[in-house]
């Protein structure tokens, strides 16, 4: 029955919106959802690395059904007019789970920090063009971290991140000089403590002066829905910020959670999660519900 009611089945969506549009309207438009032939993972947490007159090329967290710790950072080349999954190339694989790839463009490189709490660091590498591989780890952070999100900001460079002792909520603010330099925290107190808007959901969203952070909503479950915050405030040793919008899974196969959202050149990337067989997995989850209340019932 598991298999029919598989909570955890993420895939890559895309939609043609720009960051105003978006803070405008919301996640307006269709959403077209990337096309693959495995059968045994699911593909989470994308980060548009490039888009070609062909191709959006995107990397994001691989994860096999039968192993939840077995994330790995792919590259991931997708049809832009099809949204078949072309080509899949292993950017990145430890022993550890990976997932998040976030992505710092400088110049003319590309830098990508993904999370790697279970090593209990934070690493940032060098993208390697001709290879697809990641390169020359760099540990910006001596400490356990989910889902890490870095963002400039007056000259200064902060990260937000919820620790492995509370993951879902509890979000800290750090600061460094540098963006690949070391990050201190700057409070021992979270800046956010709510479960509907802590733990980072994807890139700060830049909208000409106004920052926006995308956070995941846990009230639920595991990132249900995506909670838009708004950034008003950075103080020296927290974030003040009202959440503005909120999004929750709309599509009938992909409809148990949203928990990250991206753009690059006016386009979106999210993931969502739904059932590994949608029509079979709802009429198990219903043979469930109706057991659970009789068993309730007869009680």
């Amino acid at each position: 029955m598991n298999k029919y009611r598989n909570q955890i089945n993420y895939n890559l969506g895309f939609c043609k919106l720009s960051p105003q549009e978006f803070i405008n309207e919301g996640l307006t438009g269709k959403i077209e959802w990337m096309q693959h032939d495995y059968k045994d993972r699911f593909f989470a947490d994308p980060f548009i690395l490039e888009i070609t007159n062909d191709e959006l090329i995107v990397l994001a967290e691989e994860c096999l059904f039968n192993n939840l710790h077995s994330g790995c950072i792919v590259e991931l080349h997708i049809d832009k007019i099809t949204y078949k999954l072309k080509a899949r190339h292993i950017a990145l694989q430890l022993n550890t789970h990976l997932s998040y790839p976030a992505i710092i463009r400088r110049e003319d490189k590309v830098y990508v920090y993904p999370e790697n709490s279970a090593s209990g660091k934070l690493r940032i590498y060098e993208y390697d063009y001709s290879t697809h591989k990641l390169i020359n780890p760099k540990v910006i952070l001596d400490e356990a971290v989910v889902d890490a999100t870095i963002f400039d900001n007056g000259g200064k460079w902060y990260l937000t991140a919820t620790k492995v002792s509370d993951t879902r909520q509890n979000v800290f603010l750090y600061m460094s000089d540098e963006f690949n330099g070391t990050y201190k925290q700057v409070s021992n107190s979270p800046f956010n403590t709510s479960l509907r808007c802590s733990r980072p959901a994807g890139d700060i969203i830049k909208c000409g002066d106004r920052l926006f952070r995308p956070a995941q909503d846990c009230v639920g479950g595991y990132g249900v829905g995506t909670t838009i915050m708004e950034i008003k405030e950075i103080t020296t040793d927290r974030i003040i910020e009202e959440e503005i919008n909120h999004i929750e899974p709309t599509s009938f196969r992909y409809s148990k959670g949203l928990h990250t959202i991206n753009f690059y050149r006016d386009i979106c990337v999210i993931d969502a999660n739904g059932y590994l067989m949608p029509i079979g997995g709802r009429i198990c989850d219903w043979v469930i519900c109706i057991l659970r209340w009789f068993k309730r019932l007869l009680s």
